[in-house]
């Protein structure tokens, strides 16, 4: 009898497994799927179909995160990503998704922790520090900003739009000359460049030096205009 009930048990098992398994295996051709789709709402029914075959595959949780979050609806965006983290809690990139879903949804706060989550985890990831550097502008931390915005430039070259950030990040924090400096750097590379103008302007408006602020804003009009 006793040799019976444990056949009948193991079997039982066996079977149990190999359903989670054709389930997990199942969900997974769900989310193939689902990636090749274009149509976002088709994209959810297939990821959601995926998720409850296998509540367990972070994948299908992410993927579905990150169609609600193209689509706006971050609150949904923020759970699924929290979904696929409680799976995943050792993986940098995941703690980024949710950090840049956080920025859409201006929750900046938890933005930065994510990503400093996602720093500790992957310290060598330049996109990690840029992110992190526009959550700390949003949050008026500049020299955090500034700090970030140099590890980027540190890992990958310091395009235009970097050196502006940088700029900004001095200017905020009231380091006129580390600011000027980063904008006189990109006039030399780009003469016609507005934004450069435009904040040299307010450097000479927040130093005394009117002439000088009226000539940069009035350059800055000038090729806004062209």
């Amino acid at each position: 009898g006793n040799m019976k009930r444990m056949k009948s048990l193991t079997l039982l098992l066996c079977l149990v497994f190999a359903a989670a398994g054709l389930s997990a295996q199942t969900a997974r051709a769900l989310v193939t799927q689902a990636r090749k789709e274009n149509d976002p709402a088709a994209r959810i029914r297939l990821l959601t179909q995926a998720v409850k075959k296998a509540p367990k595959l972070a994948t299908g949780w992410h993927y579905r995160a990150d169609t609600y979050r193209m689509i706006g609806n971050y609150k949904q965006a923020l759970a699924d990503y929290t979904r696929a983290l409680r799976l995943t809690p050792k993986d940098p990139f995941r703690y980024y998704a949710r950090a840049l879903a956080y920025m859409d949804a201006r929750q900046y706060t938890q933005a930065e922790a994510d990503l400093s989550k996602a720093i500790s985890l992957k310290k060598n990831y330049p996109d990690f520090y840029l992110s992190r550097a526009r959550a700390n502008m949003a949050l008026e931390k500049y020299n955090a900003a500034i700090a970030d915005y140099k590890q980027y430039a540190a890992r990958r070259k310091k395009t235009p739009a970097i050196a502006l950030g940088l700029a900004q990040a001095y200017f905020e924090s009231y380091q006129y000359p580390q600011a000027e400096a980063e904008l006189m750097q990109l006039l030399a590379e780009n003469p016609d460049d507005a934004d450069s103008y435009f904040w040299l302007g307010r450097i000479y408006q927040n130093t005394n030096k009117p002439d000088e602020a009226v000539s940069f804003f009035s350059k800055a009009v000038n090729r806004d205009m062209d």
